[in-house]
Formats: structure tokens, C-alpha cells, sequence
């Protein structure tokens, strides 16, 4: 009677162990120190499998931010490729777009590995700055990856922002 529920946990375990991700230690009359352990138990699996949708919700995410620019710089090389750079100061544009992505994606592994040592969030660096030259920005890249699309950004000049510029391009 008294090693039935360590029986029982240890079995629950032994499943856990064999790929039944979804079992967990039966329940126990309250108060008792088996119903205590197998609270506990599940408990610990309830919080692993939280801890582990966190971790593939930000490898989604770091995903999502690393192919953005990629896909900027991709963009470039393609039109350069197909001839379409060719216009004075358009390849000197392209190269500072595809410098600039380059540096974002840096700023963005940078980012990974510090959020690897470290068990908190990013402080924001914020300053006053204009936000219209990141909203070309952000439009001439899209731009280079749909050529035939139209975008067209209209807004008040300046317009300016406390922001952390990294962080808004990442948004843009």
C-alpha cells in the first residue's frame, strides 16, 4: 500500500521516458505525501512543456527576424542580376540597403546570443529620431523584392519619435 503510488509515479515516468508526452502521475487521496509527489511531478511537466513552447516560439521568431533581411538582400542581388542597377547611384543605394541589412541581421544575432546568456529581456535604447528615413528605407526594400509592386510612403517631415532605431527597423 505504501509503495503503490511511488509504483505508479515511477510508471508514469517510465512512459514519459518511452514518448507518452501527455501522461502524467494519477491522482492521490489529498493530503497525503503521495498526492503531494505527484502533484509535484506534474507539476514539472506542466512547467517543462510551457518552457519548451517558449523556446519554439522564439526560434520562430528569431527565424522571422533573420529571413527579413535576408530576403532584403536577396532582393538586391537579384535585381542587380537582372540589369536592373544599371542607373547611376542606384547600385550605391543598393550596396548601402544591403550594408545596412547586413548590419541588422548582425545586431539581431548579437541579440540572440546575449538573450543566450543572459535569463532577461532586451533594454530599449531610445532617442529622439526622425522616423521618415527608416519608412523609405523600409520601402525602398520592399520595393527590391517586388520590383512591380507600387509603394509609395507619404508622411509629415520630420516626424520624429523617441524610438530605439534598431528595434523599429525590426518592426518596419
Amino acid at each position: 500500500l505504501g509503495v503503490r503510488p511511488i509504483t505508479e509515479v515511477t510508471a508514469a515516468a517510465d512512459a514519459i521516458t518511452a514518448g507518452e508526452k501527455g501522461r502524467r502521475a494519477p491522482n492521490f487521496p489529498p493530503r497525503t505525501e503521495a498526492a503531494h509527489l505527484a502533484n509535484a511531478f506534474n507539476s514539472m511537466l506542466d512547467q517543462k512543456e510551457q518552457a519548451d513552447e517558449r523556446l519554439r516560439q522564439f526560434v520562430a521568431d528569431a527565424s522571422h527576424e533573420l529571413r527579413t533581411p535576408l530576403t532584403s538582400i536577396r532582393g538586391y542581388a537579384d535585381l542587380y542580376q537582372q540589369g536592373g542597377l544599371r542607373e547611376p547611384g542606384r547600385l550605391d543605394d543598393a550596396m548601402r540597403r544591403v550594408t545596412g541589412e547586413a548590419e541588422r541581421m548582425s545586431s539581431i544575432v548579437n541579440d540572440l546570443l546575449l538573450l543566450s546568456k543572459l535569463d532577461r529581456g532586451l533594454q530599449l535604447d531610445t532617442e529622439v529620431l526622425d522616423l521618415a528615413p527608416l519608412l523609405d528605407d523600409a520601402a525602398a526594400d520592399a520595393r527590391a523584392v517586388q520590383p512591380e509592386r507600387s509603394i509609395t510612403v507619404t508622411t509629415e517631415r520630420p516626424l520624429q519619435a523617441a524610438i530605439d532605431s534598431d528595434r523599429m527597423r525590426q518592426v518596419l
